[in-house]
């Protein structure tokens, strides 16, 4: 996890210098996590979604962990604005607007399918909080006039449908 963190941040500083040297124009675009149909890279609202449709039980951490949900639909439109509309030079974050606890999602999908087989602290959390600040699409919306258009209960039965 932290090693994925780090070759991402060292690609974006090279991309930075390399675009300060020898581009003209360079948009970095950052993405939250991206849910949709037939999502099979065994992620963790994937995994999460399909254990709770079958009425397993999901072990997890509190569940503290600041988290962003993304539409692949609505993420493959915010990469299409800032290609078309975005500012040269610019950072943009795709993502609901709307991050929160990743308790909170794992709630929406419990609550779709079965509440009461989540066991919420038995794994244990040693990671980063990020503040919500790190995922707003202000910017992103400013420039391109993005807006998600899918929401995160809409893109779960979506999902929970192609599984």
């Amino acid at each position: 996890h932290v090693v994925y963190a780090m070759a991402k941040l060292a690609a974006r500083s090279a991309l930075k210098l390399a675009w300060q040297r020898d581009w003209p124009d360079l948009i970095l675009m950052t993405n939250s996590h991206v849910i949709g149909i037939e999502d099979d890279k065994d992620s963790f609202l994937q995994v999460a979604t399909s254990k709770l449709m079958r009425e397993e039980t999901l072990d997890m951490s509190t569940g503290e962990q600041t988290f962003d949900v993304i539409h692949v639909a609505d993420c493959a439109r915010a990469y299409r604005l800032a290609a078309e509309k975005g500012q040269a030079n610019a950072i943009y974050w795709a993502g609901s607007g709307q991050a929160r606890a990743l308790r909170e999602y794992v709630e929406v999908i419990a609550e779709i399918y079965s509440p009461a087989h989540v066991n919420y602290g038995v794994m244990p959390f040693n990671d980063v909080i990020l503040p919500h600040s790190l995922f707003s699409i202000d910017s992103l919306s400013d420039d391109t006039g993005y807006r998600p258009l899918v929401s995160f209960e809409s893109a779960v039965q979506e999902l929970a449908e192609s599984l």
